[in-house]
């Protein structure tokens, strides 16, 4: 049996601020992305791959970084690291509809 060294709450508590910042970061670019679609008529926005496919693949690579590299979540078995990629997966999809759902309601569609 694996005996697992105590881990202080600063970790959890730096973790959780990585995750809020990734979300916080995906959030601006893309409402920034979709601005620049629907308001300014940036020549490089006219692409979907640009405005939705980009941040929601950056942000999932993101989430994914921060939730393998904290030491709480470690993933130690392959079950653990399934249910670590359902949740990145699962904050990229929220995070998108977030800012989705303010850029819509902000700039209609």
């Amino acid at each position: 049996m694996k005996v697992l060294p105590h881990l202080s709450n600063t970790n959890r508590v730096a973790s959780a601020t990585l995750v809020f910042m990734v979300f916080l970061l995906h959030f601006a670019v893309g409402f920034a992305l979709y601005r620049g679609r629907a308001v300014s008529r940036w020549p490089i926005c006219d692409s979907d791959l640009v405005v939705f496919a980009g941040p929601f693949v950056l942000a999932a690579l993101a989430y994914g970084a921060v939730l393998f590299s904290s030491s709480w979540l470690r993933p130690l078995s392959a079950l653990r690291s399934l249910g670590l990629l359902a949740i990145s997966l699962l904050l990229v999809l929220l995070s998108t509809w977030c800012y989705m759902f303010f850029a819509l309601n902000t700039y209609g569609s």
